[in-house]
């Protein structure tokens, strides 16, 4: 008795707020994030430079034995979305930068990092374990666990929730 009544008047507001189906013509698609980056020719070609000087400038100072400053560099300014040979040069690099970090040194080098820094560095240790090639696996999941005992867990939301890919 008492409750059906309030619970008709309770569906009948209902049904009149949901009337409209305007939300439904909205097309999502048309709103992707990695869509902004897709187009801009003239970045792409500056990255290119930026990619070529990251690269060389990470090599020296891996065989200088200062690994963890060679990771802030390889890990600042990530190409994200546009040209895929890019990208792959950038993970390339990563991935030779966290090779020659020994597995001791590793919490030492997460902990110098920005919170940004090390969402990007999560974003490269992710695609590395989809990628499954040449034993990195290992080394990854080692570089997973530290990365979520330096900075908690936020990381992993915050990397796979983001659209924007390394």
């Amino acid at each position: 008795g008492h409750f059906q009544v309030h619970l008709s008047d309770f569906l009948g507001k209902m049904s009149k707020n949901t009337e409209s189906d305007a939300f439904r013509k909205l097309r999502v698609e048309l709103f992707d994030g990695e869509e902004i980056y897709t187009d801009d020719k003239s970045a792409a070609g500056a990255d290119e430079g930026a990619v070529a000087a990251k690269e060389a400038k990470c090599r020296e100072l891996v065989s200088q034995q200062s690994s963890p400053d060679a990771l802030k560099i390889a890990l600042t300014d990530p190409p994200i979305g546009g040209n895929p040979e890019l990208k792959d040069r950038a993970y390339k690099m990563v991935m030779d930068v966290l090779s020659a970090i020994k597995s001791s040194e590793i919490k030492s080098a997460i902990s110098t990092l920005s919170p940004e820094e090390i969402d990007v560095l999560m974003k490269y240790v992710y695609r590395g374990m989809a990628a499954a090639e040449d034993g990195l696996s290992a080394s990854l999941l080692l570089w997973h666990g530290s990365i979520v005992e330096v900075s908690g867990l936020g990381s992993i939301v915050r990397v796979l929730s983001d659209r924007k890919t390394v």
